[in-house]
């Protein structure tokens, strides 16, 4: 056995020297500089494109076969500007599984300041066209043939690399910076690490995230598909410094561009489950919030203007919602508990459907404020893909009109419960622009009423001379209180105001204008105990609003101030009953 193991070890050194001196003349007789200006060349004559290798390239051959690569440069087709770099570039390739196992196996790949800008036009073309080109469709995966080379690689690193993705035409950018990727083996059917982080810009919507990365992948045996296990991500937005930590597994289908994941995590307070996938292009989800403040991000989900940015925003909270014209997306959202500043709902669901030109939420349920809400909300792209037409159709039913007003408007200058129906369409990449255009219909059914500001009783007393400022202090209360109105250009015209008490009716019609928030309102309030009926005007601006008995209303005749102070008296006996 002794001898065996000698003569082994000796074949074994023979051959090692061998190696050695024929990697000493290899290396002797190849220079892979000396075939520089070939490869410049042809990138120049295939694609009229400026290669630049201004460093020398070094061989390695021990330990391992490899190479070092300085600075690297691919220009845009035509020779203008920079389409692509790299700063230094290091791989290396093992010796014996090449010569025992016929099988590349990269030892190592280290990239150094790699950056590259993809450039979509504004007539649709890419600036990656000549690189994609004469292609022919996806090939499949390369097999090995039997006896034939395999290939594997041991692990790859990226620092400091850089991505520009500039599409020109839809005005947006996504700019991913200080990429770094550190993954173990990459080889088919074998698990390996992944390690990443980047600097991640958008400026429409404009948001930025520092993301990190970690987690397991295993390549199918033909490397079309990778599936990916203990994924570990946080994110640090833009969105008044919200942190994103999620974990779960994800598959890619490189073949098909296809994926799905199944992921759960926290967004701030808030712990969320998602299921989502792009599949025959087409997006599918399913959200489960526990909770949700959107009031918190509020402010950072309007289109601020970046660097480089010709665009400015639209005044009057402005948004953008054309990342959503060409979606094509089903599935459902669920919310427990949901808050947008102080207005809240409680058990909001939603189904999502999505074509190009149209998008769908059908139905949008909810509980909320001691009632439910159920209807839904389209926005058609079809006429623009910047200012989509909405539509928003909603039945709340049983639910505290004053506490929503109040949380939704800061006051509530009608109480009650009771049901509301809106049907409203409107346009516009601003809030301002929306209540302008907003059109359609309202209508109103409540029981145990009231309005603030104003004291009918008291203003009938008063009589035909009666005037004032509305008061937070003062209030109308009735049994009931209807109402239907008819909107169009932010303006909601009622002709039907009805309600009544044991001791006043009303009855009235007028306008209020949402896009400038204004009132011009006439109603006639009747006390039924003695006949007595005055038409009351409210006008002017919400926040200073007047009233006033209309001067040819009434009997007409002039009401001496002992008769007045009489009605006033048997009004104020009326109302103790």
């Amino acid at each position: 056995m002794a001898r065996y193991l000698k003569f082994a070890a000796l074949t074994a050194g023979m051959l090692l020297l061998v190696l050695l001196a024929a990697a000493a003349i290899f290396r002797a007789c190849f220079n892979p500089n000396d075939y520089k200006t070939q490869i410049v060349q042809l990138v120049q004559q295939q694609h009229q494109r400026t290669l630049s290798i201004p460093g020398n390239i070094t061989l390695i051959l021990a330990p391992r076969l490899g190479a070092n690569l300085g600075r690297v440069t691919l220009s845009e087709r035509g020779g203008a500007g920079e389409f692509a770099a790299i700063d230094s570039a290091r791989f290396s390739v093992a010796w014996l599984p090449l010569l025992l196992e016929q099988k590349v196996v990269i030892d190592r790949v280290d990239v150094r300041g790699m950056r590259a800008s993809v450039v979509r036009h504004a007539d649709g073309s890419m600036n990656t066209g000549d690189l994609t080109s004469g292609r022919g469709t996806r090939a499949a995966a390369p097999q090995a043939a039997p006896g034939g080379i395999g290939l594997a690689i041991d692990s790859i690193r990226f620092d400091n690399a850089r991505l520009l993705f500039d599409d020109r035409k839809t005005g947006r950018t996504l700019d991913i910076s200080h990429l770094n990727i550190d993954s173990g083996a990459i080889a088919p059917g074998v698990a390996s690490r992944l390690a990443m982080s980047a600097n991640i810009r958008i400026n429409k919507p404009a948001m930025q995230t520092a993301l990190t990365l970690t987690g397991k992948f295993v390549p199918d045996p033909a490397l079309r598909r990778v599936a990916f296990s203990e994924l570990d991500a946080n994110l640090d937005l833009s969105l008044k410094n919200a942190k994103v930590k999620l974990g779960g597994q994800m598959a890619l289908d490189l073949e098909r561009d296809e994926f799905a994941a199944d992921l759960k995590g926290r967004f701030d307070d808030s712990a969320f489950d998602v299921k989502t996938g792009l599949r025959a292009g087409a997006y599918h989800l399913t959200l489960h919030v526990d909770k949700l403040d959107l009031g918190r991000y509020q402010d950072r989900l309007v289109p601020d203007v970046l660097p480089n940015d010709p665009t400015p925003p639209a005044p009057g909270d402005a948004f953008d919602l054309s990342p959503l014209a060409n979606l094509r997306a089903s599935g459902g959202i669920h919310v427990g508990q949901l808050q947008v500043g102080t207005l809240h709902a409680s058990n909001v669901r939603a189904a999502l459907r999505s074509v190009p030109g149209k998008l769908m939420l059908e139905p949008v349920v909810a509980k909320l404020y001691e009632g439910s809400g159920s209807g839904s909300v389209m926005l058609d792209f079809s006429r623009s893909a910047s200012m989509p037409h909405i539509t928003v159709v909603q039945t709340l039913t049983g639910v505290r009109l004053g506490a929503l007003l109040r949380d939704l408007m800061g006051k509530a200058p009608v109480d009650g419960r009771g049901d509301v129906l809106i049907d409203v369409n409107m346009e516009g990449s601003s809030t301002a622009q929306m209540r302008q255009a907003l059109a359609g219909s309202a209508a109103l059914r409540l029981k145990d009423a009231s309005v603030h500001g104003i004291d009918v009783p008291a203003i009938l007393a008063d009589g035909p001379q009666a005037h004032g400022m509305a008061s937070a202090h003062e209030r109308s209360s009735f049994g009931f209180l209807n109402a239907s109105f008819t909107i169009a250009n932010g303006v909601a015209h009622n002709a039907d105001l009805a309600g009544e008490t044991a001791l006043i009716s009303v009855a009235g019609a007028g306008d209020i204008d949402l896009a400038r928030e204004q009132l011009d309102y006439t109603f006639a309030a009747t006390l039924k105990a003695t006949g007595l009926s005055m038409p009351i005007r409210l006008s002017g601006p919400w926040t200073a609003l007047a009233w006033q008995v209309e001067p040819q209303a009434g009997s007409g005749a002039a009401v001496s101030q002992k008769a007045r102070d009489k009605l006033k008296k048997t009004i104020r006996g009326l109302l103790k009953r």
